[in-house]
């Protein structure tokens, strides 16, 4: 039955001239079919059903009310059996369609092959031999249209003049047999108003007609559209429990002595609990009798096979339409025959405009729908390779880098930010924007190239003039549309695209006076500068929300932040699969390695279960949705950091007690003999924890590595490993808040969001233990029951 799934078998339906439902079968036409002489059915009664000077094509709505209503009574039958009967098959198949198309007035339009240039290459006679056929009929319909309609010339160009009005093309009819329960009865009996009713649609012969009165059961009828090539569905509702039917009558029965007879019928239709609509008056089923008529006065009875069975109360299915037949065969088995419309469109390949003048006002915008590009999801490509490259080469050990880190990811999200607000809003894929975006990767790649820590906080030149190079793009772009809003009509839209101009050149200077401060002892400086240029365009950005001229309701960021948020988890993957490659192969670490895996799956499922990109038409609350991503990424990189590192030092065997102590023993030797003297005298570990921790502090910009002095503290580690853990359930319940209407219904949406808070303590709490209270495994598995366990929370919504 697969390798007919695709086939549309002439036993559906046959397609007249350019989809128009023949009326009849001239007597020459019949016996030609009943000869086999069917070589090229364009040309069927072409001629004749055009004499007509007068007549002409229904229109797209006519014709398909048409083709529901007369279809039976068309053409089909006899042309669909007689090519059976002679054994000659009626291409239905698209690609070998070749009659023309036809306008709403009637006039033929020449049809382009679907073929390709492997089609050709494959079947180069065949090919050539439809491209023939489809030119004959065309040239054959063409000249009786010019005969009958002087006054409107058919052409080989008429068909350019069709893109915006589809044409429908053909009725194809598709059969499905519908079991309400897997267990029921699949006996039945065809009577001869239903063989009737199924002939022009099956378009049977008299021999099958005869065996169609001799089917016993379902496997009969579906042998039969299986050995003669009908392409046909099966489906099944739901299973039905027939001991509990049967105890619940049972126990009907005799609590109420008043029913003599086995009558569940509303018992039995509660019990199912079809939740569809009722079958309208135009979908009851062809000849159909009231239950009561067809089996007593009980609408609950065994069959032939043994089964118990419940009245048919509905039709179960959800794609039906008035069109539809419904024929019920028994209490359980039903037939649905479909007519669908195929529909024809003509497309013309576009040119892409060099340069399109983009909109200044996107208030017209608002609710339409549109999706990243192409382009777009390049420059996120760029970006995942940036940020691998840097999370792998930073370590979160100290206080240091943990500013080196942040100060990074403040300026790569802002990058990618800003470049989302002005591509999801105004670009429209034009050859400018093309350029555009690879002037800006250029100066993304210049920031990539400097992102190494040493690099970043002692030579940080090339780094910033690549940001310099991509908001010079991003100021370009916006100052084309402040100039096309300096016309007459765009007034309203200056002052936003002023302030976006004006916001741009101002943190181009800023970042260009940071120039001057290069040296490692200057980094305070140059952290506040790009800082202060960052915080000054966000304000703009926010202040200017409100303003549906430049409204991100207009855009799609919503998309593009749910994207960024997956890049950010694939990065996280990144980094573990690398980490679990050079791990070692014991049972703990395959454990350490396994509960990491699910910790990420439910920070991704805790965020994307109810995402909403929606949440960006709502012009008062899409900044604040948009800019608390930026903490949730931020600690999402910064948390699959410290989740490598704490599985590593599991790998390494350094997460005991006795290993801590050791390696503070080490840095406290190598850094300052004092300080070891009075870290190792200390009568806890947590006070010399403390204690070297603020010399790495306090040595670390002088010594200018990339390791804080050469001392690696395990438990900072662990307190990033514990503090972003739950940072990024608190930010993931701010985030679902804001899409939380404030009603009695969203009670449970309440119950998830303080959940989260609560978990969020829990780890906050748990960023005080060292590894002499728990080691890797513990810690990880710790964290992943206290995830499961939300995650199990969040399925209350």
């Amino acid at each position: 039955m697969a390798q007919n799934r695709g086939y549309q078998a002439p036993a559906f339906g046959y397609r007249g001239t350019g989809g128009r439902q023949r009326q009849s079968l001239q007597p020459d036409d019949e016996v030609a079919l009943e000869a086999g002489y069917i070589s090229n059915r364009s040309n069927l009664s072409a001629t004749s059903e055009r004499s007509n000077a007068g007549d002409r094509r229904p229109s797209y709505t006519a014709n398909h009310q048409m083709a529901n209503e007369s279809y039976i009574s068309n053409r089909s039958g006899g042309a669909g059996a007689a090519s059976i009967r002679s054994g000659v098959r009626i291409h239905t198949n698209e690609h070998e369609v070749v009659a023309p198309l036809h306008d709403p007035t009637g006039k033929p339009l020449r049809r382009h092959g679907t073929e390709t240039i492997g089609d050709v290459l494959l079947h180069p006679l065949k090919e050539f031999q439809l491209h023939q056929k489809r030119t004959e009929a065309y040239e054959a319909e063409k000249t009786d249209w010019n005969e009958h309609h002087p006054e409107s010339i058919a052409s080989v160009k008429d068909v350019n003049n069709m893109t915006d009005e589809p044409i429908v093309e053909d009725v194809r009819v598709r059969l499905t047999m519908h079991f309400r329960h897997l267990v029921g009865d699949q006996d039945f009996k065809f009577n001869d108003d239903q063989i009737a009713t199924l002939e022009k649609p099956l378009q049977l012969t008299p021999a099958e007609k005869e065996e169609f009165a001799r089917f016993k059961d379902t496997d009969d009828f579906i042998d039969f559209l299986e050995r003669t090539h009908r392409d046909f569905s099966v489906k099944v509702h739901k299973t039905v429990k027939m001991r509990a039917q049967l105890a619940s009558a049972k126990s009907d029965l005799f609590s109420d002595s008043s029913k003599s007879s086995f009558d569940l019928g509303e018992k039995s239709n509660t019990f199912s609990s079809d939740k569809t609509t009722n079958t309208s008056s135009t979908e009851k089923p062809v000849n159909e009798k009231p239950v009561s008529e067809k089996h007593g006065s009980g609408a609950f009875k065994k069959s032939d096979s043994g089964n118990f069975s419940e009245a048919p109360k509905t039709h179960p299915h959800t794609n039906h339409s008035p069109t539809d037949l419904l024929l019920d065969l028994n209490d359980n088995v039903y037939v649905q025959v479909q007519f669908i419309p195929i529909v024809h469109h003509v497309h013309h390949n576009k040119r892409r405009a060099i340069f399109a003048v983009p909109d200044p006002d996107l208030s017209d915008e608002i609710g339409e729908e549109t999706s990243a590009t192409w382009v777009e999801l390049l420059g996120d490509v760029f970006y995942v390779g940036w940020l691998s490259q840097f999370t792998h080469s930073v370590h979160i050990n100290s206080i240091a880098t943990l500013n080196t880190y942040a100060a990074w990811f403040v300026v790569m999200w802002w990058t990618w930010c800003s470049s989302a607000l002005y591509s999801s809003r105004y670009d429209r894929q034009d050859v400018a924007h093309h350029i555009y975006k690879i002037i800006e990767l250029c100066g993304l790649i210049l920031m990539a190239g400097s992102s190494d820590k040493l690099k970043f906080e002692a030579e940080p030149k090339w780094f910033i003039i690549g940001y310099i190079i991509m908001k010079a793009v991003v100021l370009f772009e916006y100052a084309v549309i402040f100039i096309v809003s300096l016309g007459a009509h765009f007034k309203s839209s200056r002052r936003p695209l002023g302030a976006y101009v004006a916001a741009s050149a101002i943190s181009i200077a800023m970042w260009g006076v940071s120039l001057l401060y290069q040296s490692q002892a200057d980094m305070t400086k140059r952290y506040a500068l790009w800082y202060i240029s960052i915080g000054m365009e966000i304000i703009v950005h926010v202040y200017l929300q409100g303003n549906s001229r430049v409204s991100l309701a207009a855009s799609h960021l919503g998309e593009r932040f749910g994207l960024f948020t997956l890049i950010i988890l694939g990065e996280n993957c990144m980094g573990f699969i690398k980490m679990v490659a050079e791990s070692n192969f014991t049972s703990s670490v395959i454990a350490c390695n396994v509960f990491g895996v699910t910790i990420i799956f439910c920070y991704f499922f805790m965020y994307f279960d109810d995402f909403s990109g929606e949440m960006m038409s709502e012009t008062k609350l899409s900044q604040l949705w948009m800019y608390l991503h930026f903490p949730l990424h931020l600690f999402q990189v910064a948390f699959g950091i410290a989740l490598t590192e704490i599985i590593t030092s599991h790998n390494n065997g350094i997460d005991t007690d006795a290993a801590f102590q050791e390696t503070l023993q080490k840095c406290a030797t190598t850094e300052h003999a004092a300080a070891a003297s009075s870290a190792t005298n200390s009568s806890t570990v947590e006070s010399a924890h403390y204690t070297v921790l603020s010399l790495a502090a306090e040595f670390a910009p002088a010594e200018g590595s990339g390791h804080s002095s050469g001392c690696d503290d395990p438990l900072f580690s662990i307190k990033i490993f514990w503090i972003t853990a739950g940072l990024i359930l608190c930010f993931n319940a701010f985030i679902k808040l804001i899409n939380t209407p404030v009603n009695r219904g969203s009670w449970k949406s309440y119950v998830i969001c303080i959940s989260r808070i609560l978990n969020a303590v829990v780890f906050f709490a748990l960023s005080t233990i060292t590894f002499a209270n728990l080691n890797g495994l513990g810690m990880v598995s710790v964290m992943m029951a206290c995830l499961l366990f939300q995650s199990g929370v969040d399925l209350l919504d």
